[in-house]
């Protein structure tokens, strides 16, 4: 069946197109006699663009000739969103993206940007979700790559769209509460002594730290002032980049028997 206007009573000189979409164009004829058609958007900017264009005419003045834009693809918004991740980004986090956007490109590479409507882009999303078997955090990090391609795209002033807007994350369940029983720890220690890295384990134990974090440490974070250890984090941007721990005093001797012949700034493990 065809398509209804959404839009009933339309002005003389005004139309809908395509039907059903909302979306209003005028039809009008120039000082020179010639017919011309543009699009306007909604029911109102159509109703002041044919008043112009009507006062135009009386005057013996032409509209300003149309000029066509450049196709825009999507592998175009892509390459500048490689760049915009290696510039603002960890390497593991822009190399994580560039494999994520290699996966992108064969399905909507070669797509103009203004075609690619948000319910394609939630199907190709929900499709992979089924045949990948995702997870609610795989699908959110797949859904914040496409967005920000889109969003580079607006910071460059390229496009104003971002079809994704206002699509919900889904709900993620990470918690989780773990820690060493007694056992455990002992027959870790037990496999540790016997290897170089039984002191970073303990600085681990006895801190908290993340392995990220514990690898960006460096001789001198320790403070035998404070008994404060400096701690460098990456993984939240809305968190401090350093925040403070208390050392206990196994802690502070794997410290030192790490930081052992080490100068001030480098790696301590």
């Amino acid at each position: 069946m065809p398509r209804k206007s959404v839009i009933k009573n339309l002005p003389r000189g005004v139309f809908e197109h395509p039907k059903g979409s909302g979306i209003c164009w005028i039809q009008h004829y120039d000082a020179n006699s010639k017919r011309r058609r543009e699009k306007a958007g909604t029911l109102a900017n159509a109703n002041k663009l044919l008043a112009i264009r009507r006062a135009e005419k009386l005057m013996g003045k032409l509209p300003p000739i149309a000029v066509k834009k450049e196709k825009l693809l999507f592998k175009e918004l892509v390459a500048d969103a490689l760049v915009y991740a290696r510039s603002e980004n960890e390497a593991r986090t822009a190399h994580q993206l560039d494999l994520k956007f290699k996966i992108l490109l064969p399905e909507f590479g070669r797509k103009e940007v203004e075609t690619i409507s948000r319910k394609e882009l939630v199907a190709w999303l929900d499709e992979q979700e089924q045949e990948r078997d995702w997870l609610p955090a795989t699908y959110n990090r797949w859904k914040a790559a496409l967005s920000l391609v889109f969003r580079v795209g607006n910071l460059n002033e390229k496009t104003e769209r971002n079809p994704l807007r206002g699509v919900r994350n889904k709900h993620e369940d990470n918690s989780r509460c773990r820690y060493l029983k007694m056992d455990e720890e002992k027959a870790l220690s037990a496999i540790l002594q016997k290897s170089t890295h039984m002191d970073s384990f303990l600085l681990s134990l006895h801190t908290g730290m993340r392995a990220s974090e514990q690898k960006r440490s460096v001789v001198g974070d320790y403070s035998p002032g404070s008994g404060m250890l400096t701690v460098h984090q990456k993984k939240d941007r809305n968190k401090p980049k350093v925040h403070y721990v208390p050392l206990t005093p196994i802690a502070v001797e794997a410290y030192h028997r790490l930081a052992a012949g080490k100068k001030p700034g480098e790696l301590l493990c």
